[in-house]
């Protein structure tokens, strides 16, 4: 479900001021799902606590009451008994309707029993509309529920004029009737208050953890992983600057896309490009690369940075055919479809953030970024083209075949350059034996 903007995070229109319930049907259902856990917890609170007050009931009324125990211990008994057996539907109801229900139940079999006793006491106007008072607190304070508060407190009225009536003394009750009246319309009140407030205090914190999350998912989406993490662990990493690390550094490229572009409809080409990155972007991710930039049909990712990798360049190796093979795969039936070109070098680079106030870019910058784009500019279609640097860290894994010393465009030193074949497992280091 989409939620309103959060300019309308408290407007009236999303109550029913009438219920207090959501006009979303949806909305309604979350909240009743999000509250019941809460309302069950209560109920099976108040169960306890109702059974204490009963006993205690039991013990005082005989001392200070009037009350005959032939009347006092039957009904102490009976809520006792009803208090106890309600646990087991407030324990197995699954909807925060079933325990209303059940709340609205034991309420009025506790006003009915208050009503009672306090006619049995002939007491009838002292005791019951002060008994009926704190029955309505309970409402208060454990129900929190305007419908069922309003229904429960209506019964309670009508339970208190057929007992004054019964007792002939409605005509002395109505002033102590419109005290009473007064008073459960005062809890009515309350308890709206206290459902609107907690109604309107879920949505708000619903709205904003959603529209944190949506937030989250596109600053995700424009950004590495490794970086949103690291800028959300420490926004001071944000500033403009940088520091000196040892990088390995993946450029790929499409071989011939301009020329597949100029006789191709521009939604094709955008949906190859976008299956191309679909496929390859995870790849990079699963090897703790950290993707800095797309440039057309080009991709640039670096290892080490930011998250720290002590064997960097096997990782960018590992991306690099992979990135390969999956583009292959995808491009298997159509020999038409431009293949991505890849270099790998390994070296020193200033790692940070690159821009200005209003925009800034987590990048690479140095010789060895500029020497991995070189190299993916002089490998051939599905080629892996590495440094010297990189083969070195990569060792005895690597299996290549030299390219001499290639003349790359913009470069007065020479380097030594080799195509990528593949990699054999990494020796697993010897298991340490005990001295005999």
């Amino acid at each position: 479900m989409t939620l309103p903007d959060a300019s309308i995070a408290s407007d009236r229109s999303i109550l029913d001021r009438r219920t207090l319930r959501f006009r979303d049907p949806d909305l309604e259902r979350a909240y009743e799902r999000a509250s019941f856990d809460q309302v069950r917890r209560e109920t099976l609170a108040v169960i306890p606590i109702s059974i204490g007050l009963w006993l205690v009931a039991g013990v005082l009324l005989p001392i200070f009451t009037p009350i005959p125990l032939g009347v006092s211990v039957p009904i102490v008994v009976f809520m006792t008994f009803v208090l106890l057996v309600a646990v087991i539907p407030a324990r197995l109801v699954r909807t925060v309707g079933g325990t209303s229900r059940l709340i609205m139940l034991l309420n009025v079999l506790t006003a009915s029993s208050i009503l009672i006793l306090a006619s049995s006491a002939g007491q009838f106007e002292r005791l019951a509309g002060q008994a009926i008072v704190l029955q309505s607190i309970f409402v208060v304070v454990f129900g929190r529920r305007f419908v069922l508060a309003v229904g429960l407190l209506s019964i309670e009225i009508g339970l208190v004029v057929i007992a004054a009536w019964a007792n002939g003394l409605l005509g002395s009750y109505i002033y102590s009737l419109f005290l009473v009246v007064s008073t459960l319309a005062v809890t009515v009140g309350a308890t709206y208050g206290l459902e609107s407030s907690a109604r309107t205090g879920w949505y708000q914190r619903r709205l904003i953890a959603n529209l944190h999350a949506q937030v989250d998912r596109l600053f995700h989406q424009y950004l590495s992983p490794d970086v949103a993490a690291a800028l959300l662990a420490e926004p001071d990493r944000a500033e403009l600057g940088g520091e000196l690390v040892e990088v390995s550094v993946l450029f790929v490229d499409l071989q011939g896309f301009t020329a597949y572009s100029e006789h191709t409809a521009p939604a094709t080409v955008l949906g190859l490009l976008n299956e191309y990155f679909e496929a390859i972007v995870p790849i990079v991710f699963a090897e703790g690369g950290t993707i800095v930039q797309f440039a057309g049909d080009a991709l640039m990712a670096i290892f080490n940075a930011p998250v720290r990798q002590l064997d960097h360049a096997i990782h960018a190796a590992r991306a690099a055919l992979a990135t390969q093979a999956a583009v292959s795969r995808i491009a298997a039936d159509d020999q038409r479809r431009p293949r991505f070109r890849a270099g790998v070098n390994t070296g020193p680079a200033v790692v940070g953030n690159v821009g200005g106030d209003q925009m800034r870019n987590f990048t690479a910058i140095g010789d060895t970024t500029n020497v991995a784009a070189r190299l993916q500019t002089f490998a051939q279609p599905g080629q892996v083209v590495i440094g010297e640097a990189t083969y070195i860290q990569l060792g005895s894994i690597a299996r290549v075949h030299p390219l001499g010393i290639p003349a790359l465009k913009g470069k007065s030193d020479s380097i030594a350059a080799y195509e990528l074949i593949g990699l054999d497992p990494e020796p697993e280091a010897p298991s340490p034996t005990l001295a005999g």
